[in-house]
């Protein structure tokens, strides 16, 4: 079960967006305007675990913290890629969390609803205020695998992924 210490509001978009969240103080999810005609339910559930889950575990806040530091270290490219790496990590780690609870049906339509996001709808730049659920395609190749090969089944690789994203988190 998902707990949040408050309940986000729901902003209604421009249509084709990519559903987020923003909001530091105040959370906000953020949805396209077309919305009902172009997720079902199961895709709806996918979608608002994963954006709830960056809420909980306070990416925005990261994601600010990020900004901060790629602006004081803008002419370090270890600093950029390190930035990026802990975004794609960021939405791993949602991704895991949201299919730990999930059954195996519900498995196979978050990796269809990443798929159709993909595919359908426009993802909103890198801005800090914002935690999108698709950003790349080698991203997404690997969130995918993380679908078809759960991490449960090798204990070995989510206690190396953890000791992996422990480091990136210090």
């Amino acid at each position: 079960v998902l707990r949040l210490s408050r309940t986000p509001r729901v902003l209604i978009t421009g249509a084709s967006t990519v559903p987020s969240v923003t909001g530091l103080l105040s959370p906000v999810v953020l949805m396209p305007r077309d919305w009902e005609s172009q997720f079902n339910a199961d895709e709806l559930d996918s979608i608002l675990r994963h954006e709830l889950l960056h809420l909980k575990h306070h990416d925005l806040w990261l994601n600010w913290f990020a900004v901060l530091v790629n602006a004081l270290q803008w002419f370090n490219p270890l600093v950029w890629l390190a930035v990026a790496r802990c975004q794609e990590d960021r939405e791993l780690r949602c991704d895991e969390r949201a299919l730990s609870i999930a059954s195996s049906e519900q498995r196979i339509a978050y990796g269809r609803t990443l798929l159709r996001l993909a595919e359908h709808f426009m993802t909103p730049p890198a801005i800090a205020g914002i935690a999108p659920c698709v950003r790349n395609h080698p991203l997404l190749r690997q969130r995918i695998l993380m679908i078809t090969n759960p991490s449960s089944h090798r204990p070995w690789l989510h206690a190396l992924t953890a000791a992996r994203n422990r480091r990136y988190y210090e």
